[in-house]
């Protein structure tokens, strides 16, 4: 077996590797997302709160923990 073959095929090898993990990294996306938007659905009808005051309360978030750690 030539070196052309083993390059082929560790060539091969390590593009498996890597697909396999760009889908795994985007199947990982796609289900956080997916639990973002059902958290956010629940919280609008069951608590009536919109996503933008959830988008405000996670922007405040940082303000928050350091009042919590560091009173003044």
């Amino acid at each position: 077996m030539g070196i052309e073959w083993i390059i082929l095929v560790a060539s091969l090898i390590i593009l498996f590797l890597v697909v396999k993990a760009i889908l795994r990294v985007a199947i990982v996306t796609l289900t956080t997302a997916f639990q973002i938007l059902i958290i956010l659905i629940i919280l609008r009808v069951f608590f009536l709160v919109m996503p933008k005051d959830v988008i405000q309360q996670i922007q405040e978030l940082p303000n928050t923990i350091s009042n919590l750690l560091l009173p003044s």
